[in-house]
């Protein structure tokens, strides 16, 4: 069994996206969790929800594969923009962070901390290492790279697990019209190189060529 989590770069599994792809080539069921424009937090919370829990618990976690977004995102929210986006949190509850722009401007100008975001992403990732890192295999994607250097640092603490020192952006195409942010062709591309890294590297970090990927200019 895989379990996706994370944002838009992984939130699409239709049969040509590369979350569907890489669970095909792995031989392996999948459930995934990822919702775009969300938070680490927000995926942390679907792993650890009880309703979600019981399915997980029912199968054997093989891995366990994250897209880690933009440290700066607050708990189910986007990045620190205007925005009037509404998420629909677990449990099928709805709750509207700062669904005006008047609450997000003032949520990062009056209250955010850089500092507790990285704290907080620090003991995401160790808490899901503690919990899985010795029976399931933990990969992490950076979206936009911020994330990379708190990567080395929990793994010089925790090791078991992996981690891609590039950059999802690199291979990204930004258009609604793109799964997971990709183009067909890369999405392929990635689940196969994934596969490759993910059943070669143990425990340990690994680099993807970004320059075979032929981004595509999204229409506007």
């Amino acid at each position: 069994m895989i379990l996706f989590a994370g944002d838009s770069f992984s939130h699409s599994d239709k049969e040509d996206a590369w979350t569907n792809i890489l669970a095909k080539k792995l031989n392996q069921q999948f459930f995934n969790f990822s919702l775009d424009n969300t938070s680490l937090w927000y995926a942390y919370s679907m792993l650890a929800n009880k309703k979600t829990s019981s399915k997980i618990l029912s199968n054997q976690i093989d891995y366990i594969i994250i897209t880690c977004t933009n440290m700066s995102r607050i708990p189910y929210c986007v990045e620190p923009k205007m925005s009037s986006r509404n998420i629909t949190k677990i449990d099928d509850n709805p709750i509207n962070f700062f669904e005006d722009g008047i609450s997000h401007l003032t949520y990062y100008t009056k209250f955010y901390s850089p500092e507790m975001h990285k704290f907080l992403h620090e003991k995401i990732i160790e808490d899901l290492v503690l919990k899985y890192g010795n029976h399931t295999k933990l990969i992490l994607l950076s979206c936009f790279g911020d994330c990379i250097s708190m990567f080395e640092s929990v793994h010089k603490s925790y090791p078991n697990f992996s981690y891609c020192i590039l950059p999802l952006i690199k291979i990204a195409t930004l258009g609604d019209e793109y799964k997971n942010h990709m183009s067909e062709n890369d999405n392929l591309l990635f689940a196969n190189d994934l596969y490759e890294k993910i059943t070669s590297v143990d425990n340990d970090k690994f680099a993807i060529d970004f320059r075979k990927y032929k981004k595509q200019k999204a229409e506007k």
